[in-house]
């Protein structure tokens, strides 16, 4: 399963305002309707696909919910990084040059996509210890499929996000 890239996708169309982003400038995904409707989206997905109890299929709606969370902030903390990217390698310094000043930051971008996999894979590790071999694998493939309606989902909410600020096409 790849939430990871997934996510990280998610957080940059959400993150991708122009400079500077307020709250205002784009849709919640913690409070409000769209974090509602992908929490409950979850929840019965959940509940069918694996045979839970509500109470079972809320507990991993909630846990990803604050996987989601811990990830977007995380992607967030990165852009000041991709940002000193994007600057040095459009700028007019040569590729030694280049390479010189972009070598401290590409370890630190690799230390936070580190932390980013291991709290990934204590994510998936929380979410399957009380299931079995079956519902795991169900579980699996749901979060995969989940991810890629989330997509569309968040698509639909940045349209019409737009179009109430005036900037529908």
């Amino acid at each position: 399963m790849r939430l990871a890239p997934v996510l990280l996708l998610l957080s940059t169309i959400l993150c991708a305002q122009p400079a500077p982003r307020s709250a205002k400038q784009m849709p919640n995904l913690q409070e409000g309707p769209l974090a509602a409707r992908l929490f409950k989206m979850r929840m019965s997905r959940i509940q069918q696909t694996l045979g839970l109890s509500e109470e079972q299929a809320r507990a991993i709606a909630e846990r990803w919910k604050r996987y989601d969370l811990e990830f977007m902030n995380s992607a967030q903390r990165q852009d000041p990084l991709r940002q000193k990217f994007n600057e040095i390698l459009r700028g007019p310094a040569t590729e030694d040059e280049k390479n010189s000043q972009l070598k401290p930051l590409v370890e630190q971008f690799l230390a936070q996509r580190s932390q980013q996999e291991q709290a990934r894979h204590r994510f998936e590790e929380d979410l399957r210890s009380n299931l079995g071999t079956a519902q795991q694998v169900r579980l699996l493939i749901l979060m995969e499929d989940l991810h890629r309606e989330l997509g569309e989902i968040l698509r639909e909410a940045m349209h019409e996000h737009r179009q109430g600020q005036g900037h529908g096409k």
